[in-house]
Parts: C-alpha cells; sequence; structure tokens
C-alpha cells in the first residue's frame, strides 16, 4: 500500500508541473492571438486604400470570428496595396 501512496505522490505532483506548464504556455498563446488580432484590426482601420464598406465588413468579421477573419485580412490586405487610389 505505501508504494501505491508513493507512486501516487510523484504522479500527482509530475501532472501539476505539466498542467501549470500547459497553462503558461496557453495563456502565451492566447495573449499571441490577441495581439494579432489587434494588429489586424489597427491596420484595417487605419489603411485608407481598403473601402469603407470593406471596412466595416473586415471588422464586423474580426469582432465575431476573431482569428480566421484576421488571418484572412493578413493574407488579403497585399491586394489592397497594389490598388492604386
Amino acid at each position: 500500500m505505501n508504494q501505491i501512496n508513493q507512486f501516487f505522490d510523484q504522479y500527482c505532483l509530475a501532472y501539476y508541473h505539466f498542467s501549470a506548464l500547459g497553462l503558461t504556455i496557453l495563456i502565451l498563446a492566447m495573449l499571441l492571438v490577441l495581439a494579432f488580432e489587434v494588429w489586424m484590426l489597427v491596420d484595417v482601420l487605419e489603411f485608407r486604400k481598403v473601402p469603407t464598406q470593406s471596412r466595416v465588413a473586415w471588422v464586423v468579421g474580426m469582432f465575431l470570428i476573431h482569428p480566421f477573419v484576421a488571418l484572412a485580412y493578413l493574407l488579403v490586405r497585399s491586394r489592397y496595396k497594389r490598388v492604386k487610389p
């Protein structure tokens, strides 16, 4: 019985450390995604070559479907940069 308790104590201690590390990595990943979203949101609001109707659609999309629309805007914004006013 003592061996079972000792194994259980070691397992719980190892699990605690892994869960704390996992939680830290998860929080860092969430902060990186949030920073990316804010960067794309500021870019779409300040970039004047994007038409107003498209700008509204991008902003609404970024609020509803956060990282996916921000990533799509990052990939599409080069099209706006090539358009001459």
